[in-house]
């Protein structure tokens, strides 16, 4: 288990003060927000209203600190906690004096919230089934706690201009993000030799840009060299006055590729002359209680690489779970006679491994009263502008209604039909681009009013570093209709692959996306200058 450094620990009781200061007026609100959202909290929409984000290191977790976390989400945060899209657990709707009580509570359990805002590394991505996965080349996860750790001991990473992202990934399925993050590594075997394909310079949001290949195989002694140097290049680098300009990515489109890689290297080349980074990760085999082999048709229970061992993976609806849900969970885990792993994954869910085959059946009963089973129903979703700031759109209700409109659809077309990802604004924190169908939310204003808009993405698959193209733009109110009528488009069309499907049937897709772009009068349709769950005309404010 990842060690909290005492320096943490430190700022962490400190943030206790610098909450009793400001709540006294000591401190205005300009300088206390940096300092709030470098430990993870964050003033939601609603005025005293705060979000509290904890660090799951790679979205591992154990059961007394999921137990410690339902804890704090009964006493502070309405029973509810919300799953995210980078492997960590949020707790909303807490008082400012509470946000202390939470983080306080989590370092009981050896959780953090430092550094999970901020210009900071954030929660270092990786694969959610790494170490049980059947096609996996090896287990990255190693890797990526001894980054955890190497990154927390040096204070000067709290920082930096900007957030810094780095993924692992145990296969070039790239369920980790690894190629579009600032730095990705995705496990390699050469020449008997374990290692990585090294990806630099990626990320989404402001101009979107997937990460470009920085090397084809490095071994994995090698890891932290490869950290150190982009922390410096960003360091020194970064742009530190615009704020929309000091991501990594930027640096790379400010330079050109070749001469990025160059300066890069050049750091690289220093790092190691410098300091001895190498990173030595053993070999261990962990022995493993079997259980039975059985048959099972479920999309949510995946066969481990160990015979008679299996995950189920758990989806609550747009990642928010109620407490209560959450400890049938638990107790369920806690009364069997070993210990399974938990592992949170960057799509808003999580898994609970090792379960003997027995057991599974049992588990996916109790789970599938709150866990969503199809693709569809599994769609990401921001926390939009229910509580986030910069939330144009209402993300989530967006994906509840399209949910409910699925509902009155055939299984056979909503089991063909892939997740979405969904953004209530172009800052992408529902990975809008990362996705085969994606939607970012924004505003149209025309004589009547303003209108919540998403523009419509297709297209995006990391395993091959593509991201998704805007097609056009939807009225929100629309959308759960466009989307029925290309599920029966494209089960019509009898092509199984959605990619292929998008390819082969891009004149029709954006004929359709043409009959759905239209805004009627407000007279005609008033329902489309309302979002999803408002009583209120849609309004900026």
């Amino acid at each position: 288990m990842i060690q909290i450094p005492d320096s943490i620990i430190k700022d962490e009781k400190e943030y206790k003060n610098k909450v009793k200061l400001y709540l006294k007026g000591k401190i205005e609100y300009e300088k206390f927000k940096p300092y709030s959202s470098a430990m993870g909290v964050y003033e939601q929409r609603e005025k005293g209203k705060y979000m509290v984000r904890a660090r799951i290191p790679g979205g591992v977790i154990t059961l007394n600190q999921l137990k410690r976390i339902v804890k704090i989400a009964n006493q502070y945060s309405e029973g509810r906690i919300h799953f995210t899209s980078r492997q960590d657990i949020q707790f909303h709707n807490v008082s400012l004096e509470n946000t202390v009580n939470i983080i306080e509570e989590l370092l009981e359990e050896n959780i953090m919230t430092r550094g999970t805002g901020g210009n900071t590394p954030r929660n270092i991505g990786c694969s959610p089934l790494s170490g049980v996965d059947k096609e996996e080349v090896f287990d990255v996860t190693p890797y990526m706690e001894a980054v955890t750790s190497y990154l927390l001991k040096d204070q000067t990473v709290f920082n930096l201009p900007r957030k810094y992202k780095i993924a692992f990934s145990n296969s070039s399925k790239d369920t980790g993000n690894a190629r579009i993050s600032d730095l990705g590594f995705i496990a390699k075997i050469h020449e008997g030799k374990k290692g990585f394909v090294v990806y630099g310079a990626g990320g989404l949001g402001n101009a979107p840009k997937a990460s470009i290949k920085l090397k084809d195989f490095i071994e994995d002694h090698e890891v932290l060299y490869y950290v150190q140097a982009m922390k410096e290049l960003f360091e020194n680098e970064g742009d530190r006055v615009n704020r929309n300009k000091a991501r990594i990515r930027h640096i790379l489109y400010r330079l050109g590729e070749e001469k990025f890689k160059n300066l890069f290297f050049d750091f690289l080349k220093k790092v190691k002359e410098k300091k001895n980074l190498d990173l030595y990760i053993e070999d261990t085999k962990e022995e493993k209680e079997k259980g039975k082999e059985i048959s099972v048709d479920d999309l949510n229970i995946i066969h481990q690489k160990e015979k008679g061992l299996y995950s189920i993976y758990i989806h609550p609806e747009n990642g928010n779970i109620n407490i209560k849900n959450l400890n049938k969970v638990i107790e369920y885990i806690d009364n069997l006679r070993y210990i399974p792993s938990i592992r949170l994954t960057n799509t808003q869910g999580f898994y609970i491994r090792d379960i003997k085959g027995e057991d599974v059946t049992k588990l996916l009963y109790i789970v599938e009263k709150f866990s969503r089973k199809f693709p569809i129903e599994q769609s990401v979703a921001c926390a939009g502008a229910k509580t986030c700031k910069l939330g144009l759109c209402l993300s989530q209700n967006l994906l509840s209604a399209i949910i409910k409109r699925f509902e009155k659809v055939e299984k056979e077309i909503k089991k063909e039909f892939p997740r979405m990802f969904i953004s209530g604004c172009p800052n992408s924190c529902g990975q809008h681009q990362k996705g085969l169908i994606g939607f970012s939310g924004k505003a149209k204003r025309n004589e009547y009013g303003l209108i919540p808009m998403y523009t419509v993405f297709f297209g995006g698959n990391l395993e091959y570093g593509i991201l998704g193209k805007a097609y056009g733009d939807i009225p929100a109110k629309k959308i759960p209709d466009f989307l029925v009528k290309l599920a029966e488009i494209k089960f019509e069309s009898n092509i199984i692959d959605f990619m292929e499907f998008i390819q082969s049937k891009e004149k029709t897709i954006k004929g359709l996306i043409k009959k759905y772009e239209d805004i009627e009068s407000i007279e005609d349709n008033p329902s489309l200058y309302y979002d999803f769950g408002s009583n209120t005309p849609f309004s900026l404010k």
